[in-house]
């Protein structure tokens, strides 16, 4: 499940915030939709955490994250991309596997991002058989 939402927030329209993309379209929560776990994603992470990853934008004269499931995403992806890496053990400590950590703070969101790309071509980063599409559940 981890690794399906580190391919999504992988995807270039993500990865670049580009919008007006299909795929950030898609994912767009629709206002007659209920509040989901994740609306206001930033203020779940662990503020240390935040800031650390979001610095690493700031250096760059990148925005920071902004609550949207395109950015949550992304936060993903460049989380599992990096936090293994020397200089982000102290980021390890104190949130410890980030799947469990997520999974806790966003139960709603893998099932979300599955229900609105099942039937599009980024189904590609979901199981495709039903053993596997149980697990997701």
């Amino acid at each position: 499940r981890y690794r399906t939402l580190r391919d999504v927030g992988n995807e270039s329209d993500i990865k670049k915030g580009a919008v007006n993309s299909e795929i950030v379209q898609l994912l767009q929560p629709e206002k007659s939709e209920c509040s989901r776990s994740f609306a206001r994603w930033t203020y779940e992470i662990d503020k240390y955490v935040m800031h650390k990853m979001n610095n690493f934008y700031i250096t760059k004269k990148r925005p920071a994250y902004k609550n949207t499931l395109s950015d949550l995403l992304k936060f993903i992806r460049n989380l599992g991309e990096h936090i293994n890496e020397d200089k982000n053990k102290d980021m390890k400590s104190r949130i410890g596997e980030p799947f469990q950590y997520l999974q806790k703070r966003f139960p709603d969101l893998v099932m979300y991002v599955y229900k609105k790309l099942q039937n599009t071509e980024y189904r590609k980063h979901f199981p495709q058989n039903s053993q596997s599409e149980k697990a997701l559940a």
